[in-house]
């Protein structure tokens, strides 16, 4: 277990859609939660997954994020649960969603990312039980 994926990833959270080319791989396979509103499928590339990230940032006015775990696993996975938080810019509603995510770390850059409703779930899928 490496210390050095879970930094990675908390740099990750410390900018959502901002320039990503040092810690997100060219190539990332990501997924939002599996039948969530934001769920698009599989996003293939970087591109994609900014686009994403932008969405949010665009939908919520005050979009925030707040890592509050980066665990270090085996094989260059991290889990990860924080809180991503604003205020719907068409309804007003606050909202706060808290999501756990476990990446896929390889030569220093997020290479997969899976969103999970809860952090149970995310430790399942780690321990191959989805």
């Amino acid at each position: 277990m490496s210390e050095a994926e879970a930094e990675v990833v908390r740099r990750f959270w410390s900018r959502p859609s901002g320039d990503l080319t040092d810690v997100v791989d060219e190539d990332i396979d990501y997924r939002a939660i599996e039948g969530a509103p934001d769920d698009v499928g599989v996003m293939h590339g970087r591109d994609a997954l900014i686009r994403y990230l932008a969405d949010w940032e665009e939908t919520f006015e005050g979009f925030s994020t707040d890592l509050e775990e980066a665990t270090s696993l085996s094989d260059g996975r991290v889990l990860a649960v924080g809180v991503i938080s604003g205020k719907a810019r068409t309804s007003g509603v606050e909202t706060e969603l808290r999501v756990a995510v476990l990446y896929t770390v390889r030569d220093g850059r997020i290479v997969r990312g899976r969103e999970y409703a809860t952090r149970e779930e995310a430790v399942a899928a780690a321990e191959g039980v989805e």
